[in-house]
Order: C-alpha cells, then structure tokens, then sequence
C-alpha cells in the first residue's frame, strides 16, 4: 500500500537466484521507467519488461495514474527455449503483487498487506498480449520474436552523477577507463558448461575443494610450466585414489594497482542444449561495459555464433579468437558506458568490460 496521493513509486529490486533470469511486467500494458543499475544512475529507459540477471540490481520509477486505485506488477521466470526443440513453451513460474493507494500511508512510507488468492480464482491476464503495440523488453539478453529488445549496451550513464564518482575518490572512474587507451592487462575469460572455464587459454576444471583452504593446502596443485606454456595450455585435474580423489588446479593472476584492465568475456557452447546466459559478477569491484555481441537470431532462435569471435581450439575452447577491428571500431563509437558489478554474457556471444585497479575497499 502507498500513499493516496502518489503520482509514481520507485522499486529497487535484485536477483538473487541460481542461473535463470527473472523479469518484471505491469499487467495494465503500461510502462515504467528504469533509472538505475547496480547503484548507479542512468538515463531513463521506458518499456514494458524488464529482465535482470543474477546478481544483477535495477531500479524502476512506475507511473501510478491518479485514476488507478491499484495496479498490478508480475514477476517470473521467462523460461526460454531457444534450441532447434523449441516447440512447446514451458511453464513460466510467476508472482503478482499489487500496489494500491492507502489514506492511512504517510507520504514517502509504505504498507504490506499478504493475501493469498484461492486456487478457484482466476488468473489475472496481462493486457500487453492483446496490444498491437510492440512489447519493449529492456535488458533483453537476445533478440526474440514480435518484440522490441533493448540491450544493456542501449543504457546510457546519466553523467549529471559521475560526480558521485568523483566524491568516492577512487581511481576507478569513466574519465579513467576510457575506451579508446590501451589497456595494461586483459585477461580473456571463457565460460562453458560442458568443459569448464578458461583464463588466457588456460583450462581449469570444477574445483572441489574451496580455494579458501590456501594456496598451500594438500588439496591444492600449481600448474606447472609445462601445462601453462603448452599445446592447448591445458591445467587438469588429477584423480587419486584416496580422498579427497581429486586435486584442484591452481594459479593466481596479476595485475598492479593503476593498471587499466580489460575482462573479454566469451559464451560458447559446443552442445545447443547448454546454450544460456551467464552471469558475471565482480566481487566488492565496478566495471565499465566496453562491447556485447549477441549470437545470429532467426525468428528468437539462436541459429549460429557471434561472428566477432571463433573458437581457436575447437577441442574444449580454450582460446578464443576476437576480430581486433569489430573491437576497435565499437570502442571508437563508445560514448557513453554504464557502471555494472554483475552482466550477463550472451549465449554464443561475448561481453568486454574494463576497470582501474585500485585496493579493495571494505
């Protein structure tokens, strides 16, 4: 419940969840406004849905008419296929909450009330499905079918609050993470589902032990020369034949406080039934998004690879290979890039973002 007189209220919401994307609907077919990402302010973007991430914060400001008493909004799981299989649509979990105004609500306050519906009743129908007007997904993480998709590269930062940059004094800032300067370290991250992830063409497997133990534990193995510097550049994992059975691979890699460094993030999965999002986050840290490239769409389905990458090493893509001019070009045409801590890497696609290292704040 929200005051009587509210014209709109804002909702700051975050997904918490495991690997599935959640999303958010007014079910009168109206709007909302997205003004903020991760705690930091954008310029507003209307639409219709909006989609977020794991780990991923966004900010909405929702328009209340002063002739709606209520309104409602509906979170769910949009759960997408997006094989060759992909026939039949799955159930799509979800949540309404409504939002109605309330004479005994202070301005600025708010009210909860819970109620649960009774299986008899019905289920409130969304009046966007029976619009002519496109539906605008915002955060889309992939073109679909019938649907209007603005990506997070279509934010722009609202500049008017980079002072709040500034008043942080840190060294990671826009001004100081320009796209155009050459960066002093990239690493190049590969996500996979089948295989496992890769750093600069090295190939770790899942680790079983937590690395908290310390680098000196016995469930611990360094990379030794031979397996960085080799064919492949591939760290295995060992299996023993006593507990704990398997021996985490090991490696720390550096970087100096100042440096300007850029994250190339890559999705390719050799099977099209492990095809999805990937949620990239950066613990205690902000990036600054650089480039996304999503995979070739046909009709909402994936039909082939972002053609800006390849997979050097067909075997368990340890490598990938990116069109340096595709980047050079996107960076040049960069004018405004947002602040995150958490994104979503395409399937079959790839993200770059960049940051000034500085020490970890508390």
């Amino acid at each position: 419940m929200i005051p009587k007189q509210a014209d709109s209220f804002k909702l700051r919401m975050i997904n918490t969840g495991f690997e599935m994307l959640s999303a958010v609907t007014r079910l009168d077919g109206k709007t909302f406004n997205v003004t903020a990402t991760d705690g930091r302010d954008l310029e507003p973007m209307a639409g219709h849905v909006l989609v977020l991430g794991v780990g991923e914060t966004y900010d909405i400001n929702v328009p209340f008419s002063k002739y709606q008493q209520s309104l409602f909004l509906r979170f769910w799981l949009p759960v997408d296929h997006i094989g060759k299989t992909a026939d039949n649509t799955p159930h799509q979990p979800f949540l309404d909450i409504e939002f109605k105004r309330d004479a005994s609500v202070l301005e600025g306050k708010f009210k909860t009330e819970l109620f649960m519906r009774k299986p008899e009743d019905p289920i409130l129908k969304n009046t966007n499905e029976n619009s002519t007007v496109k539906t605008v997904w915002i955060n889309c993480p992939g073109p679909k079918k019938d649907l209007v998709c603005k990506t997070v590269s279509d934010f722009k930062r609202l500049e008017s609050s980079d002072k709040k940059f500034e008043s942080e004094k840190s060294i990671n800032t826009p001004s100081n993470v320009s796209p155009l300067d050459e960066p002093d370290v990239i690493l190049n991250i590969h996500v996979n589902f089948l295989t496992g992830s890769s750093i600069n063409g090295i190939h770790f497997k899942y680790p079983t032990a937590p690395l908290f133990n310390g680098t000196d534990s016995d469930q611990i193995t360094k990379c030794s020369k031979e397996e960085l510097e080799g064919a492949g550049g591939f760290c295995t994992q060992v299996q023993l034949f006593s507990p704990p059975f398997y021996q985490t691979i090991f490696k720390i890699l550096k970087a100096n406080v100042g440096d300007l460094v850029e994250l190339r993030l890559s999705n390719l999965e050799t099977r099209d039934s492990l095809r999805t999002y990937h949620s990239i986050h950066l613990h205690g840290y902000e990036f600054f998004l650089m480039a996304i490239g999503y995979a070739k769409y046909e009709d909402g389905q994936i039909i082939g690879n972002n053609e800006d990458i390849s997979c050097a090493n067909q075997t368990k893509c340890p490598f990938v290979d990116f069109n340096e001019e595709v980047l050079q070009r996107q960076r040049q045409n960069r004018v405004s890039y947002i602040a995150k801590n958490a994104i979503l890497v395409p399937p079959q696609g790839y993200a770059i973002v960049r940051f000034r290292l500085e020490y970890a704040k508390n």
